[in-house]
């Protein structure tokens, strides 16, 4: 039993072994996160209301075509979100506390937002989680690459469905109400 339990230790410490750089898949140059809900709690879920009109696309796309528009002040129940995110190319330099996830001289990329300042990480097919030292101290030393003047910007895609029971893309968010954890008391709950 002992023994058993010194194994499970020594395994718990042990360092990440440096891996292949396996790139994330890239969809028209960015990565596509399907599901994703960047922010704490998830707040692009269920009803929202839009407080000025925006468009409505056929797809999650930079080539997707006009089908409609939201009204303002219109309601829309959210069935599916992806954010799409040009990655960003790192090297570990120090793994630091992410020892047992990252290895110093591992390529990793930032491929999402957590939100409160945390990124999400792919690292060979893996995802992590990770923060600059001024939200959390003590994670992983990374390089990153200078960003491309050209890097486009990320877009989080609604697909969103109306009263009426039709559905479409939309991917702009301002003036969105009842999104994230403040909600007034006309929002209803979040799913």
């Amino acid at each position: 039993m002992i023994l058993s339990v010194l194994a499970a230790l020594l395994l718990a410490s042990t360092p990440a072994k440096p891996v292949a750089d396996i790139p994330p898949p890239l969809t028209h140059g960015v990565f596509v996160d399907k599901g994703a809900c960047p922010g704490e709690a998830c707040g692009l879920s269920g009803k929202l209301q839009w407080t000025r009109p925006v468009p409505v696309y056929d797809r999650p796309s930079p080539k997707a075509r006009k089908i409609g528009s939201l009204r303002a002040n219109e309601w829309a129940d959210v069935v599916e979100r992806e954010f799409h995110y040009p990655p960003l190319r790192g090297v570990v330099v120090e793994p630091n506390s992410q020892a047992n996830e990252l290895a110093k001289g591992d390529v990793v990329y930032i491929i999402g937002y957590s939100g409160e300042g945390w990124l999400v990480l792919w690292r060979s097919g893996q995802r992590l989680g990770w923060a600059e030292s001024d939200i959390e101290p003590g994670l992983a030393e990374i390089a990153w690459d200078p960003v491309p003047q050209n890097r486009p910007a990320p877009v989080m895609w609604l697909k969103i469905k109306r009263a009426k029971g039709t559905t479409g893309w939309v991917n702009d968010l301002t003036g969105v109400r009842c999104a994230g954890m403040i909600r007034d008391d006309g929002c209803p709950p979040l799913p």
